[in-house]
């Protein structure tokens, strides 16, 4: 694990931040030393997921820190489907949410057995997942998210990751997976 010191969210995040939390191999934490954010004692580990089969490095790693902090897990996933995009239906659109909640409760099964003290609290999105998270660290003691793509290229394009990288003031993980 890496972690990195910066001045702050937004511009103040440094090239050399920026550049090592875009190709390290390792996991790598963010501190934002911002004098008016204090990081609470008793805020969740906050999870940034996709997938939790795909991302089982990011997945374990949020677990592990919720684990050690002896806090909540808050695992926020942004869903949709094109059933809901072309249709009003509130009805619908509920039950596809509770088909959501249920397929990421039974992924993250095996990680809620092999850390029993940590409580899992779910949060299927259909909202920017962005605005969620950031919205899940305003009490946070840290952001775990997952990156997958170290090429040049993948790493000039725009990712949850980096996003939260400049908006974030409580410590981010970011963690690769293939």
């Amino acid at each position: 694990m890496i972690v990195l010191g910066a001045h702050g969210p937004g511009k103040h995040v440094g090239a050399l931040a920026r550049s090592v939390a875009a190709h390290s191999p390792c996991p790598v934490v963010i501190l934002h030393h911002s004098p008016k954010h204090q990081i609470p004692a008793t805020g969740p580990v906050v999870l940034g997921i996709n997938d939790a089969t795909t991302s089982a490095p990011t997945v374990e790693a949020a677990f592990e820190e919720a684990s050690l902090r002896c806090v909540d897990l808050v695992v926020i996933h942004r869903w949709s489907t094109d059933a809901t995009e072309a249709c009003d239906d509130s009805v619908l659109e509920w039950a596809l949410e509770l088909e959501e909640y249920t397929a990421l409760s039974e992924e993250l099964k095996p990680w809620q057995q092999r850390f029993p003290s940590v409580t899992v609290r779910l949060g299927a999105v259909r909202t920017s997942a962005r605005r969620a998270l950031v919205e899940a660290a305003s009490d946070a003691q840290l952001v775990v998210v997952g990156r997958r793509d170290t090429t040049w290229l993948g790493a000039l394009r725009p990712t949850t990751a980096t996003a939260l990288l400049r908006r974030l003031e409580c410590p981010l993980m970011i963690v690769h997976h293939s």
